[in-house]
């Protein structure tokens, strides 16, 4: 599942002021969370209950998803490592998909839930 729109702006905007410029017919005025499902079987249930935002990252450990095309893993270790520098995390830990073209496996989502306080999915191209 891939989000595509946010129903608000984040906060870091919004005490920017950024949401007295957006105009009415805005993207941030289309309801709540769209998600798209693109392997098209949309018959299955599925829980889009967003996670709660973490207060701090300092001291966990982040789960790096990469899809295996062509920098993806370039891109996700830079991201780990700003994530190290600037957040203080205590690790990261990058998870390889077997193949780009499908969903990640049972397994390694049970890894990831298992050694890591959160994840984040990366493509490349």
């Amino acid at each position: 599942m891939f989000t595509i729109l946010s129903a608000e702006p984040s906060p870091c905007l919004t005490e920017r002021g950024y949401h007295a410029v957006t105009p009415p017919g805005s993207w941030w005025d289309l309801g709540p969370e769209k998600l798209l499902d693109p392997t098209g079987d949309d018959d299955r249930a599925v829980d889009t209950t967003l996670a709660p935002r973490l207060s701090s990252l300092r001291g966990l450990t982040a789960g790096l998803l990469e899809n295996t095309k062509p920098n993806a893993s370039a891109f996700l270790s830079a991201v780990g490592r700003e994530l190290l520098s600037r957040h203080g995390l205590r690790a990261t830990v990058l998870y390889t998909k077997s193949y780009f073209g499908t969903p990640a496996e049972e397994s390694l989502i049970q890894r990831i839930l298992h050694n890591c306080d959160f994840a984040v999915a990366g493509i490349g191209d």
